[in-house]
């Protein structure tokens, strides 16, 4: 027992030391600062309708970084140039992000839907659900479009973007989960007989009787069932 309590206890002390170190490296932390500027810059490049909001927040962020390298202690130093790169990945950055992959699931899960609708209901539902996904991805790609020059109106209507989605795709995950349970009870329940091309039930007959050994009425002997004459006797099969 003690013997496992010191293991337990060596590893978390080195697990410790080693995030210790890697917290107290200031130059690694630029490094992962610079390449998450490059992102964020590269991501600017594809959205010029929001390049003024993301140009600001990646402003800031340098800003926060250059902030972080003054600092004397080289743990704090680090941990400040962390937050300054995580200014790079959230905010509009991550609103960006979330709408986008969010159009992707929506698409995705509405082409699912419909391709598997296959009663008239289903596939009155289906479309119903695939019309008000195409609202919500259609709204979100003019957010998308048509941007926005402020950080506050960039997050008022990238989050409604985000709400519309979230709720559609929601629907649509629910009503996935109805087809497939519905598909599995009918996989389950016992097939009726099948029809045949006139619209009338085939009905197996009942299997033909089986010829049995006739005995004479005379002699008593035994006759194969396809003989008409006694064949001992010759009399005729009564």
């Amino acid at each position: 027992m003690k013997s496992r309590f010191f293991t337990v206890f060596s590893v978390g002390v080195l697990a410790a030391c080693l995030a210790g170190c890697g917290a107290k490296d200031p130059d690694k932390e630029i490094k992962k600062f610079d390449e998450a500027k490059s992102r964020a810059e590269q991501t600017v490049a594809v959205n010029q309708a929001f390049a003024r909001v993301l140009d600001a927040e990646i402003g800031a962020a340098d800003a926060a970084c250059e902030r972080a390298k003054s600092i004397a202690d080289s743990k704090a130093k680090a941990k400040a140039i962390r937050q300054a790169a995580g200014m790079l990945r959230g905010g509009t950055f991550q609103l960006l992000d979330d709408v986008k992959r969010k159009i992707q699931r929506a698409g995705d899960l509405s082409l699912r839907y419909t391709s598997k609708g296959a009663t008239l209901t289903e596939l009155a539902t289906a479309n119903q659900a695939a019309e008000l996904a195409r609202q919500a991805i259609s709204h979100a790609e003019m957010v998308l479009r048509d941007g926005a020059t402020d950080a506050a109106a960039a997050k008022a209507k990238l989050n409604e973007a985000d709400a519309k989605l979230s709720a559609v795709i929601q629907s649509l995950e629910k009503l996935l989960r109805q087809m497939a349970r519905t598909e599995k009870n009918v996989s389950a329940t016992p097939r009726p007989p099948e029809s045949s091309s006139t619209g009338k039930t085939t009905v197996t007959p009942p299997p033909a009787p089986v010829a049995q050994e006739w005995t004479c009425a005379y002699c008593g002997g035994k006759n194969k069932p396809a003989t008409v004459k006694c064949v001992n006797c010759g009399a005729a099969k009564k």
